[in-house]
């Protein structure tokens, strides 16, 4: 079963046993009155692939929706998983803490098997918030729809990403309602705005509601640009998507699919999917899917917009693409060409050189080191106890990169320090030898 059965969309996901959805008639109408929800359709994290500073948390929470419109917070039964721990962590309560420069997935499951996801953004901790939007930032839409708005920001140190920590009004409550996630609700005719307010910063979304039976025209996904790049046996493929249509495309019913090797006609449900944002006329969003393990050859994918055709859109016809990338059999290699290491017994000084002799390029990898230990540590996930450990976002075939690390440490005047470096600690790069990427030093007083 794929992940993407798993979780159908960010929005919108999938149980695991594939029957019926769960009837859940709980308290949830604002006046204490008893909301009927029905059947359970999906659930959703927010805020949705937050950007956090090293250092920063942020509570994650989960929404339930089902298939009577509505919608309530979960605070109960959530299993939550971080793919990358060492990166950002997630406690049991959904409280999730940015630990190292990178990215990781958090995955939250309720009781019946519905799953969602997030992508976790971790900056240095000394990013800061510089810009602020509302995504969307203008609409329109008839009454009773609901859309989810996605506050993002641009950093200090030039990054973007959703911005976390925000909280959301509206002008009028009488033509507009907001959650604490910042899903609205067109209540009323008229004119108002909605304010995020994150890190200090404020950014608006201004909303036109119309008539409940108002003619407003028709969204419309394209896809504006696709890009593959492959990386030994591993393809990356970006994808590009816009409205180019009239009206709003909801996020509650936004995504692409992707399909490997597909037969024709394309199914409802891809290999991989990702979510996408609420976009306005002429908005843009974009995806990137991983295809890992790939044999050398040529291999055929297809791409699908709205594959569950939940959307009404004014031209289903170009929704789909499809193309060729071809995989070499080139990989890169990572090797540790040397360890150099100076120390008193106070300060003890290691410069670690790693190189790609490979024929393409190696995409992101960890660089780990153990000051003093007597056995080789296995990898990332066995042996997390590293002293140090960097993260190298590429390295080009040919080239080699240089880490430098100090400590206010060392070695005895008559002892030693056994000391193990290991690159690709944790197995992100697939590379021609797998052998060769352990170092081990004796380290004395010079």
């Amino acid at each position: 079963m794929t992940y993407r059965t798993l979780a159908m969309c960010l929005l919108v996901g999938c149980q695991i046993d594939g029957g019926p959805g769960v009837d859940n008639p709980v308290p949830g109408d604002p006046n204490g009155q008893e909301v009927e929800h029905g059947n359970l359709l999906g659930i959703a994290i927010r805020p949705n692939d937050p950007t956090l500073a090293a250092g920063d948390e942020v509570g994650l929470i989960v929404k339930a929706y089902y298939d009577s419109d509505t919608s309530e917070v979960l605070s109960e039964g959530i299993t939550w998983v971080s793919t990358d721990e060492r990166v950002a962590s997630v406690g049991a309560d959904g409280m999730v803490k940015a630990l190292q420069v990178g990215t990781a997935d958090v995955v939250a499951t309720e009781p019946s098997g519905f799953s969602a996801k997030v992508s976790v953004n971790v900056l240095d901790a000394s990013a800061r918030l510089s810009e602020l939007s509302l995504l969307p930032s203008a609409f329109e839409v008839p009454v009773g729809v609901s859309t989810q708005l996605t506050p993002s920001g641009t950093y200090s140190d030039g990054s973007s990403g959703g911005v976390s920590g925000c909280t959301f009004s509206t002008s009028d409550s009488s033509v507009l309602t907001v959650d604490e996630t910042g899903q609205v609700m067109a209540e009323g005719e008229g004119e108002a705005t909605v304010q995020a307010s994150c890190g200090g910063m404020t950014a608006i979304s201004t909303v036109t509601v119309l008539p409940e039976d108002a003619e407003v025209g028709l969204c419309d996904l394209v896809f504006d640009l696709v890009e593959v790049d492959v990386y030994g046996s591993e393809a990356w493929i970006w994808v590009e998507v816009r409205n180019a249509g009239d009206a709003l495309c909801p996020a509650d019913a936004s995504w692409v699919d992707l399909y490997l090797d597909p037969s024709w006609p394309l199914g409802t449900v891809g290999d991989d999917y990702a979510a996408l944002l609420a976009l306005a006329p002429g908005d843009v969003d974009f995806a990137l899917f991983v295809v890992e393990d790939l044999q050398e050859g040529e291999h055929p994918f297809a791409l699908k917009l709205d594959a569950l055709e939940v959307i009404e859109e004014s031209d289903d016809a170009n929704n789909e693409y499809d193309d060729t990338f071809e995989v070499s059999g080139l990989m890169p290699d990572l090797f540790i060409d040397w360890v150099d290491v100076t120390s008193d017994g106070e300060t003890t000084v290691y410069e670690v050189t790693v190189s790609n002799w490979g024929d393409v390029e190696a995409p992101g990898f960890w660089i780990d080191i153990w000051f003093d230990r007597a056995t080789e540590p296995v990898d990332c996930f066995t042996d997390a106890d590293s002293d140090e450990w960097v993260w190298v976002a590429s390295l080009d075939a040919g080239d080699e990169y240089v880490w430098e690390v100090e400590i206010d440490d060392g070695p005895s005047e008559f002892g030693s320090w056994n000391t193990w470096v290991l690159v690709d600690t944790c197995g992100d790069v697939d590379e021609l030898w797998e052998d060769d990427n352990s170092f081990e030093l004796t380290v004395l007083q010079d």
